[in-house]
């Protein structure tokens, strides 16, 4: 149960695609500004625990007794995950019928793959990041002839700053699994999270930036704007590219739960024999709850706990370690 650092690299990347595409924050220069600072603020706290867990830390299956911790977290992400996905298909009528359809489409489609394993989650996500980022260079590309430079400075928001930076942060629901699944990467660890975290600004940066450029104030209204911006590009030069992101979000959706259960069900298997049925049943069930600002408020709150949380536990866990390889 391992992955490579381009495989680090691909779900993390992955994960931040998904919650940006579910994000209802305007675009403007503050929130390119504001990510900026979030950003930096994110590898101040990953790296030194990262480095600290490669030194003191080498056998993930020592955490399968304490580590509920984190399954608790997997789990919390595909409660969100769910409800994101009902409240998108509901406010851009997407061809679903019903609030259970979108469920159960989901969970079957997550509960298949998660059976793969998450190396196969891994080099899948590989694909399906290679995928994005095709769809999104078309995007800048058909969306240029719609770019007005006063659109720019028409963005412009009473928020400041650091209303973004809290924004982006409480967005980056992978920070918790930046740390967790770097413990299972083999080699390259810190190499592939510093790719992360330099491909996650420039995605925000630049889809931010064209947003702005092409939405305006238009942003602010759009009940997800990243959507709204893909209503200007026209790949065919007929037709909108809505269906390329719809599917490339959903893509996104499958690998960020599918990730999920597998890492949840790795410490639940000690408590349930179907252990990824238990956390998909738990996300599902979950997702119906936290809907609307409930998702958001959520994230704010639990975000900032489980990062907490996590860097706590595996700081004492490694010195606990340290202490034991001493001793011996």
């Amino acid at each position: 149960m391992k992955l490579s650092f381009g495989q680090l690299w691909a779900v993390l990347f992955l994960f931040r695609a998904f919650t940006f595409i579910s994000s209802a924050a305007d675009y403007s220069v503050q929130r390119i500004l504001g990510t900026a600072v979030s950003v930096l603020i994110q590898l101040f706290i990953a790296v030194p625990v990262i480095r600290f867990c490669r030194k003191n830390i080498s056998d993930t299956e020592k955490f399968r007794k304490g580590g509920i911790l984190f399954a608790l977290y997997f789990i919390y992400t595909g409660m969100t995950a769910f409800g994101k996905i009902l409240d998108i298909t509901a406010a851009e009528n997407f061809a679903v019928s019903g609030k259970i359809f979108p469920v159960v489409l989901t969970a079957a489609a997550v509960l298949y793959c998660s059976r793969l394993g998450l190396g196969s989650a891994g080099r899948a996500a590989v694909v399906v990041s290679g995928i994005f980022i095709l769809f999104t260079a078309i995007l800048v590309l058909t969306s240029s002839g719609d770019i007005k430079a006063e659109n720019i400075s028409g963005s412009y928001d009473e928020n400041p700053v650091y209303h973004y930076i809290l924004t982006d942060f409480s967005e980056s629901t992978e920070l918790p699994a930046v740390i967790i699944l770097s413990l299972f990467t083999d080699r390259n660890r810190e190499k592939g999270v510093y790719i992360y975290f330099a491909s996650k600004f420039l995605l925000v940066s630049v889809v931010t930036l064209l947003g702005a450029a092409v939405l305006g104030r238009v942003s602010a209204l759009a009940d997800y704007p990243f959507f709204e911006l893909c209503s200007f590009s026209s790949p065919l030069g007929v037709q909108r590219s809505d269906a390329l992101f719809i599917s490339a979000y959903a893509l996104t959706a499958v690998i960020f739960i599918t990730v999920g259960i597998v890492m949840s069900a790795f410490w639940l298997k000690k408590y349930f024999s179907h252990a990824e049925i238990v956390s998909m049943i738990f996300m599902a069930a979950g997702g119906l709850v936290l809907r609307g600002e409930a998702v958001y408020t959520a994230d704010f709150i639990f975000t900032a706990a489980f990062t907490s949380a996590v860097v706590i536990y595996l700081i004492l866990k490694g010195k606990r370690n340290d202490r034991k390889e001493c001793c011996t």
